[in-house]
């Protein structure tokens, strides 16, 4: 098993990850997003609180892995 969680389903952190040499596994936090970005109008905000909120989710999981908890908005 891998040391890193990536607690994202985006294919483009997984690639970047990867051309980086670091060996994860992917499990996906299931939090709600749109009830996050209504409750968090500010877009910088709104990143951060949804990449806490995954990585937060998905560590007590795993409590001995690294955890990367990420988001972005276009």
């Amino acid at each position: 098993s891998s040391a890193v969680i990536l607690a994202s389903q985006s294919p483009i952190r997984r690639a970047m990850l990867s051309a980086a040499g670091v060996e994860h596994e992917v499990a996906p936090a299931g939090i709600d997003e749109a009830a996050i970005k209504i409750a968090e109008p500010d877009p910088s905000r709104a990143v951060a609180h949804l990449a806490r909120a995954k990585a937060l989710t998905i560590s007590g999981q795993y409590d001995d892995r690294w955890v990367i908890g990420s988001d972005s908005m276009v």
